[in-house]
């Protein structure tokens, strides 16, 4: 019998999922400048943080090394199963260095995986310390991941520094990046932190307007053409567009819409590598055509799962 379950945050995933698709296929890029940047740049750049502040939530429940251990074992079948299915497209016998460092970065949206397992497991060695040195942990390692971002795109160096800067893995990786977010989770339910902050919803929008507005004056004031997928106003958004649907609290039993989330994930790359592969469409058409096309894939690849361990 399944256990009851907050069907709201499985909502949340689903909308998390459509906004990853949606980021990835370049969502209003050919209409808006503006519109683009306000999602694509700004409020799609949610969903990731998010996704790892629920993971991190539900890590509290990891109490002991047996259960650590099954949460590892868990994790990394589905990580490589993964890097697995997408080696194709990542695996180069004539370049070892190269793929042995996408194999412990991965591939694609598969960094989040790997980047989850990493925090995971810092989090349950460091999970004993303070309140104050995690909350000063989480400030120092975001704002180094963002500052580094922002001084890359600023160029404010030149040559192979400037590289260095403007090279994602530097700056999102699961120390930078996956940490600060996935120990907020935790955090949020150690101290029931959900209990106590009822997040409205005037104050999430105003949450999600600070994303928009960094996000176009980075536009205005930073680059018009590259990504500023760290952003600085995620560190308030994020937490509150979690706790504003954690306290929703609509119960149920099933596990389909978060199985449904995570497949939508999983697989909407490959989808959007054969769409650009077959066809010559603009950005946001290839967006809805991806999500129509990876909601189908992941209704079947949550029939699968039921049969098959470790696709989802």
């Amino acid at each position: 019998m399944e256990n009851q379950r907050n069907l709201s945050l499985d909502i949340l995933k689903i909308i998390l999922a459509v906004s990853v698709v949606f980021l990835h296929g370049h969502f209003l890029k050919d209409i808006s400048s503006i519109g683009y940047f306000s999602t694509v740049e700004g409020l799609f750049r949610l969903a990731v943080p998010t996704f790892l502040i629920i993971s991190g939530f539900y890590f509290y429940d990891v109490t002991d090394t047996n259960k650590l251990k099954k949460w590892i074992i868990r994790l990394g079948s589905l990580y490589l199963v993964w890097m697995l299915i997408y080696s194709p497209f990542w695996l180069n016998i004539n370049n070892i260095p190269k793929t042995l460092f996408t194999l412990f970065n991965g591939y694609y949206v598969l960094w989040y995986l790997i980047g989850a397992l990493f925090s995971g497991v810092i989090v349950y060695y460091i999970k004993n310390l303070s309140k104050n040195t995690h909350i000063s942990l989480i400030l120092f390692l975001f704002l180094m991941g963002c500052l580094i971002q922002l001084i890359g795109n600023l160029h404010v160096f030149s040559g192979i520094i400037d590289k260095a800067f403007n090279y994602n893995p530097i700056h999102r990786n699961f120390l930078l990046f996956c940490l600060p977010f996935f120990l907020i989770g935790y955090l949020i339910n150690k101290y029931d932190i959900y209990k106590e902050i009822k997040i409205t919803l005037p104050m999430l929008l105003i949450c999600l307007t600070l994303v928009v507005l960094e996000s176009n004056l980075n536009r205005i004031y930073v680059s018009s053409t590259e990504n500023l997928d760290q952003i600085f106003s995620l560190i308030i958004a994020s937490p509150a567009l979690f706790l504003y649907f954690k306290n929703k609290n609509l119960q149920g039993k099933t596990k389909d819409l978060a199985n449904l989330s995570t497949a939508i994930y999983l697989i909407h790359p490959m989808i959007l590598i054969a769409i650009g592969y077959y066809l010559t469409l603009n950005k946001t058409v290839i967006s809805f055509f991806t999500l129509g096309l990876a909601f189908i894939a992941g209704i079947i690849l949550v029939y699968l799962n039921k049969k098959l361990k470790y696709i989802l």
